[in-house]
């Protein structure tokens, strides 16, 4: 492969990203390209924006010629990451901003190598928690700042649709006027914001419009491209359990399926169906929610959520499912401890020691400290409303 013609390849394909409408970057984006940082590893589930942050990165340093590649392109294989990226700075570049980079083999040891040699240049790469613990042996930690790129928040969903940046708060915390101040913003129905939020809004690709379509095609790809990074001796039909697994979650209105009939229907060991569970919640796809008591390494914990909220209804599924796993994905983002309730009689999450229930309007509050209820506005006495979680990030 000639050199010349290499990176005018490359070239030429960054020259056509770049020239596409610019992409609204969400609030967490613009947090990470304040960062200054000249090596930096972005990870996150698929779909949530971390190429147009890479590519950003690029606009945002003109004056330095930096070069993106997506690690899968085919016309990389030929190479190691080290030997593209030494032929690229001996180039003449200043940075190479690496997506996908967990394509490349000893994509990590291949990091480090170019941190320490070469000292002025610039390294992002992205990838997803599949790359990070399949190759975790070179640590990285001491030399790139490994950055979260979690889902959207509510909040995040409202600055996308309307420019606007409202405060973050804690609603366990927050007096009323908080909530009063947010509903009140003008120009926009938050209630109404809120109900697209959790139905197509937890990844900035809802700008594209199919959004459906899209998450279907993520999860695909997640499965069938991600999790083999993850889990050795990875057959077809293991592929096929994890596609079964999905439908199950997002169609039960329980929470959990039964592990010893996936076995039996499968044809395949509870060992290895733990560490699928395991592989898929390492790569974003599920929570495995566990009582604060439980320890086990493998487990199916005492409820199991899609980690995207918004994949039941994508995908036809439950709605009262949709809500729980809203609060957890929520509560979890936001850095709070939240376990499974020990006792399913008295509420839903136990959220650093606090009793939370969960559902709808009419749902009774049963002996937890707080419900958090849909299609309310303002919080009461043990109440809070559903959006309110989406504004604590």
């Amino acid at each position: 492969m000639d050199t010349d013609d290499d990176f005018s390849f490359f070239d030429a394909i960054q020259r056509r990203l770049l020239a596409e409408p610019l992409k609204p970057l969400r609030l967490k984006a613009k947090e990470i390209l304040a960062k200054d940082s000249r090596a930096a590893l972005l990870i996150g589930p698929r779909g949530v924006g971390k190429t147009n942050i890479l590519l950003e990165k690029v606009r945002l340093n003109l004056s330095k010629k930096l070069l993106y590649i997506s690690a899968d392109h085919p016309r990389l294989r030929a190479k190691s990451l080290l030997e593209f990226a030494e032929s690229a700075f001996i180039y003449g570049y200043d940075g190479l901003l690496v997506d996908e980079v967990h394509y490349y083999k000893n994509w990590s040891q291949d990091l480090k190598a170019l941190y320490d040699s070469h000292p002025q240049k610039i390294i992002w790469a992205s990838d997803s928690s599949s790359g990070v613990l399949r190759d975790g042996g070179y640590d990285l930690s001491r030399r790139f700042i490994k950055i979260d790129v979690p889902l959207l928040s509510f909040r995040e969903y409202i600055h996308l649709n309307s420019s606007k940046i409202l405060d973050s708060f804690n609603p366990f915390q927050a007096e009323s006027d908080v909530f009063a101040k947010v509903l009140a913003t003008e120009g926009i129905s938050i209630l109404g914001l809120f109900q697209s939020y959790m139905a197509q809004g937890l990844r900035p690709m809802f700008l594209e419009g199919d959004y459906s379509a899209k998450i279907a095609a993520v999860i695909e790809k997640t499965i069938h491209s991600d999790i083999p990074y993850l889990v050795e001796d990875l057959r077809h039909t293991h592929l096929m359990v994890m596609s079964a697994i999905v439908r199950a979650l997002v169609m039960n209105p329980i929470p959990t399926f039964n592990i010893d009939s996936m076995c039996k229907d499968w044809g395949i060991g509870r060992d290895k169906l733990y560490s699928l569970l395991s592989a898929m919640e390492a790569i974003g796809l599920i929570h495995i929610v566990k009582r604060k008591s439980d320890q086990s390494a493998f487990t199916k914990g005492s409820k199991i959520f899609m980690a995207d909220p918004s994949v039941y209804s994508a995908l036809g599924g439950n709605l009262g499912s949709r809500r729980e796993a809203l609060v957890y994905f929520c509560v979890k983002n936001a850095g709070l401890q939240i376990f499974a309730s020990k006792d399913e009689e008295v509420a839903d999450f136990e959220v650093d020691n606090l009793l939370i229930e969960v559902g709808g309007k009419s749902k009774k509050i049963k002996k937890a400290d707080y419900i958090v209820r849909d299609d309310i506005d303002m919080p009461r006495k043990g109440v809070i409303p559903l959006w309110s979680f989406g504004m604590m990030n």
